[in-house]
């Protein structure tokens, strides 16, 4: 178990690295007290949430040693968290637990810190790394439980639980939110002429086409077999249209290459925006009729609903 620890001197552009035990055990507490360490090791371990657990980390340490901000970094798992204000003077420490990286924690401040004080922010980083540890593994299990094993979209169970939430959140916030419903044509047509190891590479590559066509913010689910469904917060109508013009036309253009074999596909879509005097399932319902209007109109085409 291994903290390095990143001491950052602002004023003349100098930085030393050092590695430093980091065990929870160590002596090099400085500034922190038995009660503070027994504060800090009771807080961490009421949540399971990456963010929560991050935030009462930097309550308890704001308590010991004063700082203005606290960044925490995990690239490996795209986790960025901001609390405060970031200062001139700052400490990093990168959490590693048995060699796997966990993050990177930094403490700024418009003052620098003291010896002491560093200690002590090393001290309390060693606390975090098993709850962090923990956390991580928790919200893996959550993310792989929530994902289809073949296309890593987000599965159809999820997609009732999204659904409600970001239809709850247009509605307190006052935004649109809209929904295309995607269907590859003619797809049993490839099983049956390729088999099924085939329509699994299909539905991989489609899947792959639909997020490079999406907005960071637009989340994509597996609806069943070779349908699809992209949530869109913050996307009027028009919006997801566009998207769902976007990504027919890539589709169309697009040679997809799958156990040596190139084929050529397209995809229908259906589209609707959600009303707030609606229920969330009443707009998935729509926007599928929508698609099965697209597809009776001769397939390879976007409609929208009323």
């Amino acid at each position: 178990m291994q903290l390095d620890v990143i001491w950052d001197a602002m004023d003349d552009g100098d930085a030393m690295t050092n590695d430093v035990p980091g065990a929870p055990d160590s002596p090099r507490g400085g500034v922190v007290g038995k009660d503070e360490r027994l504060r800090l090791t009771q807080t961490l371990q009421t949540t399971l949430n990456v963010q929560r657990l991050l935030e009462l980390f930097a309550q308890e340490c704001s308590k010991v040693v004063p700082f203005d901000g606290l960044d925490f970094v995990h690239e490996a798992d795209d986790t960025r968290l901001h609390i405060g204000t970031a200062a001139r003077h700052s400490c990093s420490y990168r959490l590693s637990l048995e060699t796997k990286g966990l993050g990177e924690v930094t403490f700024s401040r418009a003052t620098p810190f003291t010896d002491e004080e560093t200690m002590g922010l090393d001290f309390l980083a060693s606390h975090l790394l098993y709850p962090l540890r923990n956390a991580q593994l928790y919200q893996q299990a959550l993310l792989v439980a929530a994902k289809d094993s073949l296309t890593r979209a987000y599965n159809r169970a999820t997609l009732e639980q999204s659904l409600h939430r970001d239809a709850g959140l247009a509605k307190r916030h006052g935004t649109p939110f809209s929904v295309i419903m995607l269907d590859l044509d003619h797809f049993k047509r490839v099983n049956d002429r390729h088999g099924h190891i085939t329509g699994d590479c299909v539905l991989k590559e489609a899947a792959r086409l639909f997020q490079e066509c999406m907005r960071e913010s637009d989340t994509l689910f597996r609806f069943g077999g070779e349908e699809f469904t992209i949530l869109l917060s913050n996307s009027d109508r028009e919006g997801a249209r566009q998207l769902a013009e976007r990504i027919r036309g890539s589709m169309a253009a697009r040679t997809i290459h799958c156990d040596g074999q190139e084929l050529r596909l397209t995809v229908s879509a259906g589209v609707a925006q959600w009303s707030d005097d609606e229920s969330p399932d009443r707009v998935l319902l729509r926007s599928d009729q929508a698609l099965y209007a697209a597809k009776e109109q001769g397939r390879n085409r976007v409609a929208l609903a009323p």
